[in-house]
């Protein structure tokens, strides 16, 4: 498991330091999540107490002359460290909040559910308080940081792993210089094709249409090493045919956008691969050209390095990588 979703009890926190104890564990980059339970009111007038409320209304209680830092710091959170994967779950004032998250970790699982009880020690409910020092009974992924995980590199497997941060961004960027989905220019083409082809139908199958995605790629070279030319066309012509293989498997709202780089400056190789979204990323070992035999390593990205790595490919701005060719599609399929 690559992301670990939480629920924690909005009546867990007690002072400002367990909601920077929050912001310092939780995030895409740590690999722990916050459910965001409840998601909804269930009717009337509590139709807006979602989790963010009961938090902010919790606290204020406890902290009245904070309420400006709460709602600052609960925005951050809101955007750095919740997945919004609960649409249903909704608030009822009559239920406790234990009860709900009960109920609702028997439709599906959560990783664990924190509590405002202090003392709770058992799976899947651990005290909240007990994050400040874990004790050796809490599980793993609430003691260590996460850094690795690893998945098979079967595209229905591997995406499912990555769902939270599929489903959570606006903006998808995938970089590898061997992608390629020319099945009569790389026997390897088909394995690309069904990464592309997943992605597509699991985009479509959470109702995520409106989405930006930016693939780069190597430019097409001879490989003096390999005594091989890996692609024999023009960086335009590759991009073009490219787009034109896979345009259609994508909704019509989906943009899609595919450049060509050279190598750094000096000679060093484009070499490294990563699926970089608008909220985080992830280092993936051996390429996002997803096979059914194999597993691969993902390294989870720190935030600032993730947005270093997308700024090696910004478009307007090359720092690192000489820019050959750029194309990018919307709307015409």
């Amino acid at each position: 498991m690559i992301y670990h979703e939480i629920a924690i009890d909005p009546e867990s926190f007690e002072d400002l330091k367990d909601l920077g104890l929050l912001e310092r564990l939780f995030g895409f980059e740590h690999g722990r999540l916050v459910a965001l339970l409840p998601a909804k009111g269930k009717n009337g007038i509590q139709e807006e107490k979602n989790w963010k409320l009961l938090v902010k209304q919790h606290l204020t209680r406890l902290l009245p002359g904070k309420s400006k830092e709460i709602e600052l710091r609960l925005d951050r959170i809101m955007d750095r460290c919740v997945w919004r994967s609960r649409g249903q779950s909704k608030h009822d004032p009559v239920q406790p909040w234990r009860s709900l998250a009960r109920d609702e970790h028997k439709q599906r699982e959560f990783a664990a559910i924190l509590c405002s009880e202090t003392g709770l020690c058992c799976h899947p409910e651990y005290s909240y308080q007990g994050m400040h020092f874990p004790p050796e009974a809490y599980p793993d992924f609430l003691r260590a940081p996460i850094h690795v995980a690893d998945s098979l590199k079967s595209p229905d497997v591997f995406l499912e792993n990555l769902r939270p941060l599929i489903t959570s961004a606006k903006r998808i960027t995938f970089i590898d210089p061997y992608f390629n989905p020319l099945p009569e220019m790389d026997g390897q083409a088909s394995v690309w094709l069904n990464t592309l082809k997943k992605l597509a139908s699991f985009l479509t199958d959470s109702n995520r249409k409106t989405i930006d995605i930016d693939i780069h790629a190597k430019s097409p070279e001879y490989d003096a090493t390999k005594d091989i030319c890996r692609i024999n066309m023009h960086p335009l012509d590759f991009i073009n045919r490219s787009i034109s293989v896979i345009e259609g498997w994508f909704p019509k709202e989906t943009t899609l956008s595919i450049a060509c780089w050279s190598e750094r400056h000096r000679g060093q190789k484009f070499h490294a691969r990563y699926l970089i979204t608008d909220k985080a990323g992830v280092a993936v070992e051996y390429g996002l050209d997803l096979k059914h035999d194999q597993r691969t390593d993902v390294s989870l990205l720190p935030v600032e390095l993730a947005k270093k790595r997308l700024m090696d490919f910004d478009f307007q701005n090359p720092s690192l990588f000489e820019l050959d060719a750029r194309e990018s599609c919307k709307g015409t399929r």
